[in-house]
């Protein structure tokens, strides 16, 4: 059965066809989207909109009505020249052409021809979804316990750093449909337990490397979660 909000599960498969690097799962692009300030999405008036051309929007929920697979839009993207070779060479300039530069002066013997450099940007490009987990394998994806158990397979800890009036989920309002607000309701929930299992001890992997003994994550956890909590009572109050 279509519901409103198949429109933002098509969204989420797009973004990961897209974007299967920094979106291994589906919260990974919610996050994304509902957090992330400049995140390039926009919202008019409480809903989420796409912008065509000619200073002109179109709700989300028209955009994203056509449902393909996550399989469905990787081949779409693979099927595209222009989008493929792109890619490559994206992969090739930022993975493999500096350390060959370097090699070339520094270590002759280990450089590699730009043919074989090329071959090893195509089959990293060709390898780009091994470890996406799409959200079409994911049952109960609107759940709050599996939203839960996405966030903590995140490879770093959270760190929101959230700004209110920024970001996107302050920005919804009475004519944001009901349903798109309960389930930002639901993430926001799930959001504060993730939050929660490292303000309570788990270890901390490392997003700011070297640095991030030095950091305040407790400091910054405890802003997110009060700002999190702050914007469900908002929420609730639409319903």
């Amino acid at each position: 059965m279509k519901t409103n909000l198949d429109w933002l599960k098509q969204y989420i498969r797009e973004s990961q066809a897209k974007y299967p690097s920094i979106s291994n799962n589906y919260t990974d692009v919610l996050n994304h989207v509902f957090f992330v300030n400049g995140n390039g999405v926009e919202l008019e008036d409480g809903l989420f909109v796409q912008y065509v051309g000619f200073n002109r929007t179109i709700p989300f929920e028209w955009y994203y009505a056509n449902q393909k697979s996550f399989e469905d839009c990787c081949s779409v993207l693979s099927d595209d020249d222009c989008y493929v070779e792109k890619e490559v060479q994206w992969i090739y300039d930022s993975s493999f052409k500096p350390l060959n530069t370097f090699k070339k002066v520094h270590k002759p013997d280990e450089a590699l021809s730009d043919n074989d450099l090329y071959s090893k940007a195509y089959t990293k490009f060709s390898s780009r979804y091994d470890n996406v987990v799409s959200i079409d394998s994911v049952e109960s994806w609107d759940s709050e316990d599996v939203i839960y158990e996405s966030l903590l397979a995140h490879k770093y800890e959270p760190y929101l750093n959230l700004s209110p009036e920024y970001f996107k989920l302050d920005k919804f309002n009475e004519k944001t449909s009901k349903e798109l607000v309960n389930f930002a309701i639901t993430y926001c929930r799930a959001v504060i337990r993730w939050i929660t299992v490292y303000e309570e001890g788990r270890p901390i992997k490392g997003l700011f490397g070297k640095h991030s003994k030095d950091h305040d994550y407790v400091g910054t956890w405890r802003k997110d979660k009060e700002i999190l909590s702050n914007i469900i009572a908002r929420l609730e109050s639409f319903l």
